[in-house]
């Protein structure tokens, strides 16, 4: 029998109204955010957590109350109270592509389902942060870039089920490719808030992945070092975890040397690949393709994930590396030749991660889709008109 073709590559799109106004809680994926973490979540509709749907936010000090005025006010300041995830939704359903892939709305996890990486007694301070002592908040790091806001906790439990809903698509065999841009939260440990991140959706569903698939390989290439994924799987040689990341002197988070290869059962299972803002787009791509394929080779994984995060490219103002969108799609045309259209299909799992400059985000997001999706010569070259369009001036182009 002749191995698939690329083209009958099965993707599935892991998304949903509710999924995107609540991974979009986070104030970090919104461009008015002030210091106290605050701005982002009020200026999101309420219907997520059972409120009302309609936008009861007319200008009320304006003069002009004409249906058209109010309704072009509400436009703007929706535009402004976007969030990442809005717009990434946005731009990659205005390109067509929801016409090339499946659709599955999902649920959030359980709080069970969150205990097989997250300790109970963590969980429980992040559902009832408000009653919690500074102490209390200390000791699970929910301070500073992991100060808690309302809804939190059912922010990161919608976050966690989009991916492990994922993962059941590729279990059941519903899908060679599943798609989560929402997730990506590589930086929460079992009792640690860290860097926006709160439960760490990717460890949840590679644990659900090894249950059906054995061994499974998790591939980084956010700017930031996936420590809490590293550390889930410090100890195991049943997961490989890769992760490209940007390290010096006062880069958070700090880890991720080259030296750090795993511990015990788990040596050489742990590969970390560093680079400085100075590195170049070839040297990383060399790089890139280098380790991915002769650790695919070695370890011969059962499913592969792939943390898609988008703040090493050059205009993000989180990031610092040099990389183009060209280079973030190369990557994933890399991981799917390998994974998808080879002679033996391995499922892969996407999720999405950092990515602070949102039109850079939206745009690079939409050609990685494309590109599972073996839709890239559908892609318009310009931007369509949509309600976003305004941002993506001036040059206007997607490709």
């Amino acid at each position: 029998m002749d191995p698939p073709k690329p083209e009958d590559a099965r993707v599935t799109l892991v998304t949903s109204r509710n999924l995107v106004r609540a991974s979009d809680a986070v104030p970090a994926h919104h461009r008015i955010a002030d210091v106290r973490h605050g701005r982002g979540l009020t200026a999101l509709p309420e219907d997520v957590w059972g409120g009302s749907d309609e936008d009861e936010s007319a200008d009320e000090d304006s003069a002009d109350k004409s249906p058209e005025r109010v309704r072009a006010r509400k436009r703007r300041r929706r535009r402004c109270d976007a969030g990442r995830n809005e717009i990434v939704q946005a731009l990659i359903t205005a390109s067509g592509l929801l016409n090339r892939v499946k659709v599955v709305e999902p649920q959030p996890a359980s709080l069970e389902a969150a205990r097989a990486l997250h300790e109970d007694a963590y969980l429980q301070v992040l559902g009832a942060f408000e009653e919690a002592s500074r102490e209390e908040l200390m000791a699970y790091n929910l301070v500073d870039d992991a100060a808690p806001f309302p809804h939190v906790l059912q922010h990161a439990l919608w976050i966690a089920g989009a991916s492990l809903c994922a993962a059941a698509e590729l279990a059941a065999g519903s899908a060679d490719i599943a798609v989560n841009l929402c997730g990506g939260r590589h930086h929460a440990g079992s009792s640690r808030a860290s860097g926006f991140c709160f439960v760490n959706d990717i460890v949840l569903a590679a644990q659900e992945l090894q249950r059906r698939f054995g061994r499974v390989m998790i591939v980084d290439i956010d700017v930031h070092h996936g420590d809490g994924t590293e550390r889930a799987f410090l100890h195991s040689n049943k997961v490989l975890t890769i992760s490209f990341h940007q390290r010096e002197p006062g880069f958070f988070p700090g880890t991720g040397d080259s030296s750090c290869r795993g511990k015990g059962k788990g040596e050489g299972y742990n590969v970390n690949v560093p680079f400085t803002h100075e590195s170049d787009r070839a040297a990383f791509l060399f790089a890139f393709e280098k380790v991915f394929r002769d650790s695919f080779a070695f370890f011969s994984p059962g499913a592969v994930v792939f943390v898609c995060g988008v703040d090493a490219l050059k205009a993000d103002p989180r990031g610092g590396l040099s990389l183009e969108a060209e280079d973030i799609v190369a990557c994933t045309r890399i991981i799917r030749e390998l994974c998808v259209d080879g002679p033996t299909r391995v499922p892969l799992l996407v999720t999405g991660a950092g990515g602070y400059d949102f039109a850079a985000a939206a745009k690079t997001w939409t050609r990685v889709v494309a590109e599972l999706a073996n839709a890239q010569s559908s892609l318009p070259e310009d931007v369509p008109e949509h309600e976003f369009f305004e941002m993506y001036g001036p040059s206007w182009r997607l490709r």
